[in-house]
């Protein structure tokens, strides 16, 4: 892969590097800004390079986890799962997930997040109040770990 840093200002850079090739061969180009020195920028631009050729770069994107979830249930997950078990996906997406959340873009999703809405979950689940039950838990965390390990 390849890559370039040029100077946008006083401690300003861009970082423009290749993520692969489109279906019809053209390369597909990125661009970062970073702000700061230039040992900083070459750092980041080794960084991206690195994540690049291991295949764990994730491009930027304003998807949230209500859409995600929802393109995964209608999408991915019907290939190999049952008609009952992809009714119990809907039911802890749209349910527990959507509301809690759904509004948080993917990019921003992290260890912390989770962690405040598996609590919520634990303490106000249930829609009479209450918490959900520790198997009811269980089938939340497997539902969002199968759709995340999909992206």
């Amino acid at each position: 892969m390849r890559g370039n840093i040029t100077r946008r200002g006083k401690s300003s850079w861009r970082l423009k590097f290749d993520v692969g090739a489109a279906d019809d061969g053209k390369r597909i180009i990125r661009y970062e800004t970073i702000r700061g020195t230039k040992k900083l920028a070459e750092a980041a631009l080794a960084k991206r390079l690195n994540e690049i050729a291991e295949g764990r770069y994730v491009p930027p994107t304003s998807e949230t986890v209500k859409t995600w979830a929802r393109y995964w249930l209608n999408n991915i997950a019907p290939v190999d799962r049952s008609p009952l078990t992809l009714a119990r996906y809907c039911t802890l997406i749209e349910v527990h997930i959507v509301p809690g959340i759904g509004h948080v873009a993917l990019m921003e999703l992290d260890g912390r997040a989770i962690d405040v809405f598996y609590a919520s979950r634990r303490t106000e689940g249930r829609r009479y109040g209450g918490g959900l039950s520790s198997s009811t838990m269980g089938n939340l965390h497997r539902c969002c770990h199968l759709f995340s390990r999909a992206r």
